[in-house]
């Protein structure tokens, strides 16, 4: 049985063994409840009055999150749920140390990943705010000795950096997972770039990449200067009350973050080096407190840490100018994986979202400004199912709030029917494509089929053929 923990209020005031994850996720309810605000936040929406019942969502939520972690065999799962400014359930399972048992708290540390790069974006756009940064000027604006082999690096601007638009080649892997402190991660990216040739034209295509982020962070650095860490402590975390927040500066207290597993295996403390890019350790009531800011246009509490203006402009499609767009479907924001989340958009709503994985850690951040509604949810694995757990607890949510008058149908469990493509959807797929792996060639084999080739050695080999 899952471990859970129990009511209490939210507080104030050397290589792993896994790849870079993206996406740098009886029961007793642990429950915080602030003061509401009257009137609207900052989109129009009313502020929660406390009158919701969200007992429905609760009841679902805890359900749907146990099955999860039974199946996937994960060790922990935290998650908590906003309305307005009113945390309505936070709530642990599971245990962080299966050898001595020793049950997960809603204050417990989790690495959240690539859920940092909205700490990152929040970080610039303060600078922003104060007139420091322009988030098109070109990057060399404000770290001078940036550089790159190819000439057009000089093109790449701090926008760019936030929307995965830069151009640059990939992601630079080394130490950026450990198990012990380390420093200079961020500079000796810098040192891997410079280096390195663009695999596009700065601005020309939006492709995930995590080593702007990193940049973003050397941008902050430079012209605050301040390490990031002591900035977002001193510009973000503080003033928003997010005093469990914190960067891998040194090693956790034992008991204060839950252990990694993988494949039953408990392991020491991960380090995530990429601060701006993955690194911060944190828990869903502290990222609530974030998300309170945004739903409120920019301030919590009477304090402002962003303008209305700044938040707009994080919730932004980035995308809508591309030159090309080898995913569509993704609406980044400054810092979001997606300003149109596509299953709060289906039933109506904008929803800005951020996913995040490291080597043990799965999360998800989402805000519905509109709605006042937020949720961050976090495991100590990959495979819990995060984003649907998340989805599937706002769409309750909604419901309780009589925003929806029915939970959308599933789709059905059997997969539709296969109808053979025609001539001309089978020409239309033909051609040369590429990703990180290599370059391929989809051609005709005959009447209804296609051959896939990929192209190695210099020659191309059939991998496909059906």
């Amino acid at each position: 049985m899952n471990k859970v923990s129990q009511n209490s209020e939210s507080t104030e005031g050397d290589a792993v063994p896994s790849p870079l994850r993206r996406k740098m996720l009886g029961v007793a309810l642990a429950g915080s409840v602030g003061v509401s605000l009257a009137g609207r936040n900052a989109f129009g929406a009313p502020n929660d009055t406390g009158h919701t019942n969200y007992a429905a969502t609760i009841a679902d939520g805890r359900a749907a999150i146990a099955q999860a972690m039974k199946k996937s065999n994960t060790t922990s799962v935290s998650v908590a749920l906003t309305d307005g400014n009113r945390v309505v359930w936070q709530q642990a399972f599971g245990v962080i140390d299966r050898v001595h048992n020793h049950a997960a708290s809603v204050d417990t540390l989790y690495n959240i990943g690539s859920v940092s790069k909205v700490v990152v974006s929040t970080a610039v756009m303060i600078l922003v705010d104060r007139g420091k940064v322009n988030l098109d000027a070109p990057v060399t604006t404000y770290i001078h000795d940036f550089k790159m082999l190819s000439p057009a690096y000089g093109a790449i601007t701090v926008r760019m950096l936030l929307d995965h638009t830069s151009g640059f080649p990939g992601a630079n892997y080394r130490n950026i997972f450990t198990f012990r402190p380390l420093t200079g991660y961020a500079r000796d990216t810098q040192s891997f770039l410079a280096a390195e040739h663009l695999k596009n034209e700065p601005g020309e295509m939006a492709v995930y990449c995590n080593d702007g982020f990193t940049m973003a962070e050397r941008v902050v650095e430079e012209v605050s200067g301040k390490t990031y860490a002591q900035f977002v402590k001193d510009e973000i975390l503080v003033p928003l009350k997010m005093s469990r927040s914190r960067f891998p500066l040194e090693y956790y207290a034992d008991g204060s973050f839950a252990y990694p597993y993988l494949d039953g295996k408990k392991y020491s403390q991960e380090f995530v080096l990429a601060f701006g890019s993955g690194g911060l350790s944190s828990t869903p009531a502290d990222m609530m407190r974030l998300a309170m800011m945004f739903i409120n246009g920019g301030e919590l509490d009477g304090q402002r840490v962003l303008s209305k203006a700044a938040v707009k402009e994080m919730g932004q499609d980035q995308t809508a100018n591309l030159i090309l767009n080898p995913t569509p479907v993704w609406k980044w924001g400054i810092g979001w994986d997606q300003v149109e989340q596509p299953g709060m958009k289906a039933v109506g709503f904008t929803c800005w979202q951020k996913n995040g994985g490291t080597a043990f850690y799965g999360s998800d951040f989402y805000v519905l400004p509109g709605e006042s509604l937020a949720l961050m949810i976090t495991g100590t694995s990959l495979t819990y199912g995060a984003a649907k757990l998340a989805e599937r607890i706002l769409l309750h949510a909604l419901k309780d709030k009589h925003l929806i008058t029915a939970l959308p149908k599933l789709l059905p469990a059997a997969p539709p029917p296969i109808v053979p493509a025609s001539n001309s959807q089978l020409d239309a797929m033909t051609g040369y494509y590429a990703n990180f792996e290599g370059v391929m060639k989809i051609m005709r084999k005959d009447a209804q089929a296609l051959s896939l080739l990929t192209w190695s050695a210099g020659q191309w080999t059939v991998t496909s053929d059906n």
